[in-house]
């Protein structure tokens, strides 16, 4: 898989049929309450004072993984055994990275292909404790057998955002099935499932297109979906972005124009745990900070809670030390901006 280093910055250009409209995040309208002013600043100072201790990132993230019971040492338990059954393994894109039994999403079986099952390789990710903070569902990206699954998983959950952080193929490697059409005003059918891209719109510089899809089922009476599915084109596997800015970015977007208590938004990469859950730690812990909760500079422990919902979050050191500096700067740009 792939390494630690970020790949160079790429600028799509338009093919074919695609709408391409500029935009940019930066646009969206950053405004801070007092309350939540105060709260980033208080949290920033905590956040601060933690990055003092030398070497404290290093010896939290090792402490880390030692700690953390790991996905590949559960294969062998009772806590994953609708993933290992023989019937389903094939959906896994990688064997070591399975979904808990107890949070594991469930389809409503509708295939098309004679081979209906309630299975998929998909995680809730969610604060029972924190009803204002957004539910995702974190999954592997899909495999050639199982995007008719994926969008059957859409529909059912009336998602209301995707977002892919990996290529469908990286240094050679598949990583992720294609899955949806990438020009406006096509459409393409996965089984019984038809997916429609209405809009692309290129975001960061070309780094991040935004597509609007209508996804229906013509095997359930659910009515079509429509919702953005953002694509982030510069995250290698197992590394970091060389900038937290578009991620950021990003994030701040989703908080704007999502609201937390609605349906899951949908996150994967190719796992759906490396570069995913170093997303999710980033956005849950920007979102607590701002709510005035300082224990969200734990950040060890918001990753604890994340492998426990699904095994291996945060994969590497890279990906721990960039979930500081990525709330670190957010953090400060948020005082910046607030102040102003």
């Amino acid at each position: 898989m792939g390494g630690s280093h970020a790949a160079s910055p790429t600028t799509p250009s338009p093919v074919g049929t695609f709408s391409l409209r500029k935009a940019s995040f930066e646009e969206d309208p950053v405004k801070l309450t007092p309350v939540e002013l105060e709260n980033c600043k208080a949290a920033l100072a905590v956040l601060q004072e933690r990055l003092r201790v030398h070497d404290g990132v290093e010896h939290e993230y090792s402490a880390l993984q030692a700690e953390t019971i790991t996905s590949s040492l559960l294969i062998d338990t009772e806590v994953m055994q609708c993933a290992r059954d023989p019937a389903n393994s094939k959906k896994n894109r990688y064997l070591d990275v399975l979904p808990f039994d107890d949070n594991r999403v469930l389809l409503q079986p509708e295939s098309s292909n004679g081979e209906a099952s309630d299975y998929i390789n998909a995680s809730y990710v969610y604060d029972s404790d924190r009803p204002d903070l957004p539910k995702y569902i974190a999954t592997q990206g899909p495999l050639p057998a199982t995007t008719e699954d994926f969008w059957a998983m859409v529909i059912q959950q009336r998602c209301q955002a995707i977002i892919s952080l990996t290529r469908e193929v990286e240094r050679d490697r598949p990583k992720c099935a294609h899955y949806f059409p990438e020009a406006a005003g096509q459409a393409e059918r996965y089984g019984h499932i038809v997916v429609a891209t209405r809009e692309v719109t290129y975001l960061q510089q070309g780094l991040i297109a935004r597509r609007m899809i209508e996804v229906a089922s013509t095997a359930s009476a659910s009515p079509p979906l429509v919702l953005p599915h953002y694509h982030y084109l510069d995250w290698p596997d197992h590394g970091v972005p060389a900038s937290t800015s578009v991620i950021r970015g990003l994030l701040r977007h989703l908080r704007l124009s999502l609201p937390p208590s609605s349906p899951p938004i949908v996150i994967h990469c190719s796992a759906g745990i490396g570069r995913s859950g170093t997303f999710l730690t980033v956005d849950y812990t920007v979102r607590r900070a701002l709510s005035g909760d300082l224990s969200a500079m734990d950040i060890a422990e918001t990753v604890k809670k994340l492998r426990a919902l699904r095994g291996g979050m945060v994969q590497t050191r890279d990906q721990y030390r960039f979930c500081y500096i990525a709330v670190r700067e957010e953090l400060e740009d948020l005082v910046a901006w607030g102040s102003g």
